[in-house]
């Protein structure tokens, strides 16, 4: 990589050279000046006294930083000659974005001062520092100036006057980890091609940037960055090639955080991310569409579309008018019930509240609502009752009535039950729209609603279609029955749910209602008359009454948060991931919830497999976040990786301190991957890796 980049730099002075040549004039020599100021001594340390190089640029000239990008080469430093020094290590300032016929670099232009450290061999003694410096400068022409620099360490406490010069220096190199106000959060790589970092400013963004450097290789290319909550959150997205040679997971890159006069540099273990679309919406659109589509396909929607199954069934009687409309109005249901969905996730965002792909199923009212809802949807199929709608919702075709008002409330339950899936794609798309404003918000969900929406746009535009169904008869019957069973099913479910959430006593409470519902309904179809009215207004009250009193159960009655409850499974901490990953271990973090449809499959078919519980020993520790209620914890958890749904699986390590995001559907093979990959010891790093040019510029300061 250093040939190459010394070929480039060559190839830049040959061109530069061109209109100098042109003119036929001879070039004026480089205008740059270099002296080695001396400071005090290290209070801290004795050993260790402040020098700094002092370089001054004329009009037109910069020299380049310890990454210098596309374009030009960092300083060489060489102390041969020095007495009574034992080492050195530089600190860099801030470098300038710099660009030039499209060559991209950083580096500094009119005066620079390198702090530099270095460390006495004998502090008691003085010591005859010689530096022989190399530095590359460039204007229209790029040279390669070498300066003879020479200093004097007396004994005590050293030069006042030139450390005020060089803390003023140290103000500007960027603070090594997080401070008070900026952190780095994690980075990762989507689909080979981004680099996405995730940062956060205690006092919120003003002019942020990111430098990033994969070995000594700056990698160019201003960010896209992405502000959010009110300024305080910002994602960076960043064209990654192969070039940069550490494209996969467990490798590092030295990231430095800006902000205005606000700097900080850490290394961070590169993990895999969601991609993010850069400055385009087409493509995040599309795979929002996608997602949508996709979700047609899940276990969370299947029962309740056993209500259009049933429509579907008794079209062959309708005409064709009928059935478009039947069909067009379920398309709306799914669109409109996705655009009400992100209204109220919009609302949540701005208010400061936690939002996410399915929260709602943290709500034991929604659950019994829903519940309540599909228990009369089954009543209705096993025959229990009819509902009757007014004429204008219920056009007639063919002899049948044909209910526009049913078949929007099947998109709208439809969509709602989609929630607790997270299909492929739909992860992506989410994390996107919650990282933006409402615009992006309705537009994501606008395209999730249209793919979720399309195979019945595609029956309304093409009725014909349902004339290959059988012809009807008794096997419809049966069929309602059927249906009917899975919808009751699926109502327990919801009561599953409600039980885990806010325990045993409300979930029975819930179930004995939903049942007492189901006898008067199945009583009242034998009835007429007044008494017939009478049970259908008592089964109606129930409802209302279990509604209404849900949340007084809820608040008194719900238990305290359990802990984990696979012994192989510890309970959720930040805290301990830490502490664990520093003494060496790999942590397995698993977030799921029990209405996550998507999250069970995971955990049956992957994390519960022998091939991954065997690794769950003195190693790789097991941690289980159960975000079936609301908890803060785990959304500012999801939120620090970009992400505002469940599934989400993140491997742990030595080699990948702040993570590696595994996808929405796990394989064996996949979580295997990633915990070898943080499993692996890091190297040791001495104390000026963080700080020191490439190997070769600078004797290391340890």
């Amino acid at each position: 990589m250093t040939l190459l980049r010394s070929l480039a730099f060559l190839l830049a002075v040959c061109l530069l050279a061109l209109p100098a040549a042109a003119e036929e004039a001879m070039p004026s020599p480089p205008d740059v000046s270099a002296k080695l100021i001396v400071g005090g001594r290290d209070p801290h340390d004795p050993k260790r006294v402040w020098v700094g190089l002092d370089v001054t640029l004329g009009d037109g000239w910069k020299t380049y930083w310890r990454s210098a990008g596309d374009g030009g080469l960092p300083p060489e430093l060489d102390w041969q000659g020095s007495t009574n020094l034992a080492g050195q290590q530089v600190f860099w300032p801030l470098p300038e974005r710099l660009s030039f016929l499209g060559i991209d670099s950083l580096g500094y232009k009119h005066r620079v001062l390198l702090p530099i450290a270095v460390e006495l061999a004998t502090p008691e003694q003085s010591a005859n520092l010689t530096l022989n410096a190399a530095l590359y400068v460039c204007s229209t022409l790029c040279v390669r100036e070498e300066k003879q620099l020479q200093a004097t360490i007396p004994p005590g406490n050293g030069n006042l006057v030139g450390q005020a010069l060089i803390d003023n220096a140290l103000a500007t190199v960027p603070a090594a980890g997080p401070s008070h106000s900026l952190k780095l959060l994690s980075a990762g790589i989507a689909d080979r091609s981004q680099l996405i970092v995730q940062a956060e400013a205690e006092r919120g963004f003003d002019h942020p940037d990111l430098l990033v450097e994969a070995g000594d290789q700056a990698i160019m290319g201003k960010p896209e960055v992405i502000l959010d909550d009110g300024g305080k959150s910002a994602r960076f997205v960043i064209p990654w090639t192969k070039q940069a040679g550490t494209g996969d997971a467990g490798k590092s890159v030295r990231l430095t955080l800006i902000d205005g006069s606000r700097a900080i540099e850490q290394t961070e273990t590169l993990g895999i991310a969601a991609p993010v679309s850069s400055g385009q919406g087409l493509p995040i659109l599309l795979v929002a569409f996608l997602g949508g589509l996709i979700l047609n396909l899940m276990p969370c929607v299947l029962p309740v579309l056993s209500l259009k199954l049933m429509s579907v069934a008794r079209a062959r009687t309708l005409e064709q008018r009928a059935l478009r409309l039947g069909f067009a109005a379920t398309a709306l249901g799914i669109v409109a019930s996705f655009l009400l969905l992100a209204l109220a996730m919009a609302g949540l965002k701005a208010s400061g509240a936690s939002v996410g792909w399915g929260i709602q199923f943290q709500q034991p009212l929604f659950l019994t609502l829903m519940a309540l809802l599909l228990t009369l949807f089954a009543a209705n199929m096993l025959g229990l009752f009819e509902i009757h709608l007014p004429g204008w919702a219920a056009p007639s075709g063919g002899g049948a009535r044909h209910h526009l008002v049913g078949d929007f409330g099947t998109g709208l339950i439809a969509t709602l039950l989609a929630t607790p899936c997270s299909a492929p794609f739909v992860g992506t798309a989410v994390g996107f729209a919650f990282s933006r404003g409402p615009l992006q918000i309705g537009g994501i969900f606008l395209a999730m609603g249209l793919g979720m929406a399309t195979p019945y746009l595609l029956a309304a535009t093409l009725p014909g279609l349902a004339r290959f169904l059988p012809r009807p008869g008794r096997w419809m019957l049966h069929l309602r029955r059927i249906l009917g069973v899975l919808l009751l099913v699926t109502a327990a479910w919801l009561v599953s749910l409600i039980t885990s959430i806010v325990g045993e006593i409300v979930g029975l409470v819930a179930l004995a209602s939903l049942l007492v519902i189901l006898a008067l309904l199945f009583v009242r179809d034998r009835m007429t008359g007044s008494t017939r009215r009478a049970l259908g207004v008592t089964a109606f009250g129930i409802g209302i009454i279990l509604l209404a009193a849900q949340p007084v159960l809820g608040w008194v009655l719900t238990p305290p948060p359990s802990a984990a409850t696979a012994t192989a499974w510890r309970s959720f901490d930040t805290r301990n991931i830490d502490d664990l990953v520093r003494a060496g271990r790999t942590v397995l973090v698993d977030v799921t919830a029990d209405w996550c449809i998507t999250c069970k499959v995971n955990e049956r078919l992957v994390l519960e497999q022998a091939a991954i519980v065997r690794r769950f020993d003195d190693e790789v520790v097991p941690m289980r976040g159960d975000w079936t209620r609301p908890d803060p914890r785990i959304a500012d958890f999801l939120k620090s990786h970009g992400r505002y749904g469940i599934p989400f699986n993140v491997v742990y390590g030595p080699r990948a301190p702040t993570g590696i995001v595994l996808p929405e559907l796990l394989t064996v093979q996949t979580v295997l991957d990633a915990i070898e990959a943080a499993s692996v010891p890091a190297p040791s790093i001495g104390l000026a890796s963080a700080a020191s040019p490439p190997s070769g510029h600078n004797t290391r300061l340890r």
